[in-house]
């Protein structure tokens, strides 16, 4: 028997609310059968694929339901979000100042706007933005610990030095090179593209592919480290000596030729 329209819009609400995004996908798509000019279904169809990773199926949905619904604030911002995350930093800057006009105590969308404005190189209005969601939120933001690119260093210096010993001596051979963020040619030289939050990425030939070649790998290997990125996750500096330790064995790891599942299995993940 088919479900009354209004039932299926909250328990796709309370499908996304639990994490149950699959449920809520399928509950909006039905609610939009039942009533294609439903904003409320665009909107939950919308932010599930969002919460799903699929941002480019995501946001003809959101923008449907700002059409039909332009003081949306939930919808505008996961527009913004998705847009953040496929590289559209211009466009969720955008939508989030929008936000931020008739939800000016929305911290998410402070935050998130302090991650446009990095993106731009406006890092001083940046941490602004994010202190601003620290105070509407402390219990669910923090500051982040910022420290300058020396200190950086020297704590990537400590971080190498509680590695295990075969990953310090392969490192001997790949520059570990500091950022604050990824460039976005960093973030479009895979498929899919890369998160532009991402704390560390490996670029090169991975050792097990570069033993079967035969010829010398095009480009040379590299680890990134992107400070400003690992320095936003850390409430301090012992923090922050962890998630670069983390960072740079996942890395090192990848250069090897492990994935994930190879290092959790040596007990490194």
């Amino acid at each position: 028997m088919a479900r009354d329209y209004n039932e299926l819009i909250d328990q796709a609400y309370e499908a996304l609310e639990e994490t149950r995004f699959q449920e809520a996908l399928d509950m909006g798509r039905e609610a939009l059968e039942a009533d294609p000019e439903s904003a409320p279904g665009h909107y939950l169809c919308g932010a599930a694929l969002a919460e799903m990773r699929h941002a480019e199926e995501a946001i003809p949905y959101l923008r449907l339901a700002l059409e039909l619904d332009p003081d949306y604030p939930d919808a505008r911002f996961c527009l913004a979000s998705a847009q953040f995350s496929i590289c559209h930093f211009t466009a969720a800057r955008h939508e989030l100042k929008k936000v931020l006009k008739s939800e000016k105590r929305l911290a998410d969308a402070h935050y998130s706007l302090g991650l446009c404005l990095e993106r731009e190189g406006k890092f001083a209005a940046a941490d602004e933005s994010m202190a601003r969601a620290v105070e509407l939120a402390p219990d669910r933001f923090h500051a982040p610990f910022r420290v300058d690119r020396r200190q950086f260093d020297e704590i990537v210096l400590k971080a190498v030095a509680l590695l295990p010993s075969y990953f310090r001596d392969y490192l001997k051979n790949i520059p570990v090179l500091v950022d604050d963020l990824p460039t976005e040619d960093l973030l479009f030289s895979v498929e899919p593209l890369l998160d532009p939050e991402i704390f560390g990425l490996f670029s090169g030939t991975p050792l097990l592919e570069r033993s079967l070649m035969d010829t010398v790998p095009a480009e040379p290997d590299r680890i990134h480290l992107f400070q400003r990125n690992i320095e936003r996750y850390c409430p301090g500096r012992e923090r922050l000596l962890e998630e670069i330790r983390v960072t740079l064995l996942h890395e090192i790891g990848h250069a090897m030729g492990l994935d994930d599942e190879g290092l959790d299995k040596l007990g490194y993940a």
